[in-house]
């Protein structure tokens, strides 16, 4: 039997987990860090499952050598199981701490450490720090964690929280430990024509100022954007590919295609080790708006079949309150270029910021029906409608605070939140939304997800899309 202190890490699932393809979503936040964990010397495992059987899980690992629980989770949708999660652990392995880490915590480190539920904190990029931490748990020398970067702990009443401890570097291959997790929980078939579809991160951080988003805490700015090797992507890839059946890789970093260069350089490296699989990203509406005619090519020689983009709302006023930086009418550039090229659509909406009222989710609506018109080719174009949460240490966060928001003031009180549950919790997380408010914006996601199951690529009868949209016409008229 292994000798190797034990670590498990621990990622809770959504409440409410709504994905079409039942598939859970690979956590790549706890794959780089057991990737890190590894090559120190720790013996690592991951959990991932609902509730009922991430404990059983759990059970079956823990061993004389767990040193520690490691819980990574985000605020509004993780973060009511990581807490129930983490009282069971509390109850059942005294003996065993449990370190936090990951946006939530990152965002409120002191909050989350002042609870009983939490012995250690990891906060900002945590590669390089968890290392520190447990070596000093391993050698019981706590002490010695005293201004410690990226570090939190207690002792008695007292609160200790380190300085930023940096960026992760990442100009290296990564082997991610993919062998931790049972890979077919997380194959997704997709409408667009894949069968086994996996995601990787080719770099890190956004670089624009959205005001609504985590990476522009005042807290932890995640706001430079840093590439993985090419060596590593086309490892990464081939990884996925001969090992797991890949046939389509999402490039799921938080902001894409700001090097067109290298993202075209990207592909040939791996179409010239034999691989031939087809790709899909999300990109900014401006970034998309300055890519050369050379790079449209590309993309389609080398396999992208599908591009998203998040052009939020219809309302210039609410883009311009977002800090989205665009333009509705280049929205709709966009959305001609995505069609003269012929790749799959995918677009997503932010609805429910405290700014926003009838006439500006009116003219969201209208940019809605615009867009399906054009994109009937395309599996489920409206991709999500997000409903605005209020993000610790974002611009938007202290305008829902004069808007009559709250703030929690404890890490249990977060877990009340749900980011989908507009009416449950209307109150408590979005008070600037009247009643009567309220119903019309029911109305009016649950027009726009009726029209969003409708459009169904190949299988999309134009007749009921048609129908759907007069619906919709009539509602912006009359409601």
């Amino acid at each position: 039997m292994s000798q190797k202190k034990h670590i498990i890490i621990i990622n809770p699932i959504p409440m409410k987990e709504k994905l079409r393809s039942q598939s859970l979503h690979l956590p790549y936040g706890p794959l780089y860090l057991a990737s890190s964990l590894i090559d120190a010397g720790y013996e690592v495992s991951v959990v991932c499952a609902d509730n009922k059987n991430v404990l059983k899980q759990i059970d079956q690992l823990v061993s004389k050598n767990t040193l520690c629980f490691g819980i990574s989770t985000m605020s509004g949708t993780q973060l009511a199981n990581a807490i129930l999660i983490a009282k069971t652990l509390k109850s059942k392995y005294p003996g065993i701490p449990r370190m936090w880490g990951g946006v939530h915590v990152t965002a409120l480190a002191e909050q989350t450490l002042k609870s009983d539920l939490v012995d250690y904190i990891v906060w900002g990029e945590g590669e390089n720090t968890i290392i520190s931490l447990l070596e000093k748990i391993g050698n019981n020398d706590i002490d010695s964690l005293h201004g410690m970067p990226g570090i939190g702990f207690k002792k008695g009443d007292e609160f200790f929280i380190g300085e930023n401890s940096g960026y992760t570097a990442l100009d290296k291959t990564f082997h991610l430990p993919y062998h931790l997790l049972d890979m077919e929980q997380y194959v997704r078939k997709l409408a667009i024509g894949a069968n086994r579809e996996f995601p990787i991160w080719t770099s890190r951080g956004c670089p624009y100022r959205c005001r609504f988003c985590s990476n522009t805490s005042v807290i932890w700015p995640n706001t430079k954007i840093r590439y993985h090797t090419i060596d590593h992507v086309v490892s990464d890839v081939k990884t996925l590919v001969n090992k797991y059946g890949a046939d389509l890789i999402t490039l799921e970093d938080e902001n894409f295609l700001m090097d067109e260069q290298r993202f075209i350089e990207m592909l040939k490296a791996i179409r010239n080790e034999g691989i031939f699989i087809k790709y899909r990203f999300a990109a900014r509406v401006d970034v998309l708006l300055k890519l050369k005619e050379e790079t449209w090519k590309s993309m389609k020689e080398y396999g992208v079949i599908a591009i998203g983009t998040a052009p939020e709302s219809g309302s210039q006023k609410i883009l311009d309150y977002m800090g989205k930086g665009i333009k509705v009418e280049q929205i709709y550039q966009v959305d001609s270029l995505l069609s003269q090229y012929g790749f799959y659509k995918t677009y997503n909406i932010l609805i429910c910021t405290p700014q926003e009222n009838r006439d500006d989710l009116k003219l969201t609506l209208k940019l809605v029906s615009d867009l399906a018109r054009t994109s009937m080719s395309s599996p489920y174009a409206l991709g999500t409608l997000y409903k605005y949460i209020p993000l610790p240490g974002t611009e938007l966060y202290e305008d829902a605070i004069r808007h009559g928001f709250n703030p929690p003031e404890s890490l249990d009180d977060w877990s009340k939140f749900d980011i989908d549950d507009t009416g449950g919790t209307r109150s408590l997380v979005r008070p600037w939304i009247s009643e009567e408010n309220f119903d019309y914006i029911q109305q009016a996601i649950c027009l726009v997800e009726k029209l969003n199951d409708q459009l169904r690529g190949s299988q999309t009868d134009p007749k009921s899309v048609r129908e759907i949209l007069s619906e919709i016409d009539r509602f912006m008229r009359y409601g």
